[in-house]
């Protein structure tokens, strides 16, 4: 990725964190080095910076090493606060601890979680302590981020599934009880990786690590006004990694009014696809257009919830099929696979072709889906 297109999307997550809480956890398997460090400090930093409010929960030995690293490596921040927790989570609102935290948690705060607790309980305070807070978010680091039975490359893991993980014997246990936890009190996301991943992980689209949330991680739904922003810069990365073909701004604003988002965590767009309706509207079908997913997300289903959702859409809007057309032999294939049937060129709407390149369309694989066949349901 070009210089200015990191910078931009780093950008963009940056401002989507302002204001909020971010929650990190450290502990002494975290990978503490030098140069990890080095990395935690930078995000620390820049979130700080943007006005994100950093909450930093930590083991004793985590607490002494983060906290001379930021003061180390961060200069541009006020040199951050070590507090101890001796209250019980589950007293949080009892004690007006919760007050208390808030009143120290300007930019950045470092909590040692294991002062005044049993030796070896970091993870089951943590797990409790964060499930009573209610932070959106965590990113919970360890040396280790990988986690057999995760799904696909990346990793996500379900409710369903972390409650049969953290029954099998093993030594990460206490790190999926804690998880557990977290998710059980109303947490949305964790995210487990190595600290030298964090600025992936929070700055990024791709991300790095394993993904927990109480629901399937992703939610398909209609786009709104706020979504455009994103929206754009998605498809504008499809067609530089040469996944879309270059659209006109009338298919963008299609995509807007007619488009459907697939969010993990219910915030970070993950795919779009859209349905343009106008120019085949005496027809009662619709095009599908500009549907992508990130690379993260390569066979996790998502370009197929997307499909579904459209369907439905354009079940509810009274259409009676939709099509698409596309160069690629894989794309066919998704196509395929998700209930659309092969057509030839000229069983698509004729204004499908209009303006249309000849010896593309030579080269077209068409697809249609009636919309009250048995494959369209």
């Amino acid at each position: 990725m070009r210089d200015a297109e990191a910078f931009s999307e780093k950008s963009f997550f940056l401002r989507a964190f302002r204001g909020q809480i971010v929650g990190l956890a450290l502990h002494r398997n975290s990978d503490l080095s030098h140069d990890s460090l080095s990395v935690l400090a930078r995000a620390v930093e820049a979130l700080a910076l943007e006005g994100a409010r950093v909450l930093i929960l930590c083991d004793a030995e985590a607490a002494r090493l983060a906290t001379d690293a930021l003061r180390r490596f961060s200069p541009q921040i006020t040199p951050c606060a070590l507090g101890a927790w001796s209250a019980p989570a589950e007293a949080l609102g009892a004690h007006g601890a919760l007050q208390e935290l808030w009143r120290g948690l300007r930019r950045l705060l470092v909590l040692d979680l294991e002062q005044g607790a049993p030796a070896g309980d970091y993870f089951a305070r943590l797990g409790r302590f964060v499930g009573a807070l209610r932070l959106k978010r965590l990113l919970l680091c360890d040396a280790d981020a990988t986690l057999p039975g995760a799904v696909g490359d990346v990793g996500f893991v379900n409710l369903g599934r972390l409650e049969q993980m953290a029954e099998e014997p093993g030594a990460r246990q206490p790190l999926l009880r804690a998880i557990h936890a977290m998710l059980c009190g109303g947490v949305d996301a964790v995210s487990l990786c190595c600290v030298a991943d964090i600025e992936a992980e929070l700055f990024t689209y791709q991300g790095h690590g394993v993904f927990f949330s109480p629901r399937h991680y992703c939610q398909v739904r209609a786009l709104g006004i706020n979504d455009y922003a994103e929206v754009e810069r998605l498809v504008r990365r499809g067609e530089r990694e040469g996944y879309l073909m270059p659209r006109p701004m009338s298919h963008l604003l299609a995509l807007f009014t007619d488009g459907v988002g697939a969010f993990v965590a219910g915030r970070n767009l993950a795919g779009v696809a859209g349905l343009l309706c106008e120019p085949y509207a005496d027809q009662g079908a619709a095009e599908v257009i500009s549907i992508y997913a990130l690379t993260r997300y390569k066979g996790e289903g998502i370009g197929g919830r997307l499909l579904t959702q459209l369907a439905e859409q354009g079940r509810a809007a009274g259409l009676r099929a939709l099509f698409a057309s596309t160069q690629s032999s894989g794309v066919l294939a998704f196509f395929q696979r998700n209930g659309f049937v092969e057509v030839p060129t000229d069983a698509l709407p004729a204004a499908k072709w209009r303006d249309y390149d000849p010896q593309r369309r030579k080269s077209a694989h068409c697809v249609w889906m009636d919309l009250d066949a048995p494959g369209g349901e």
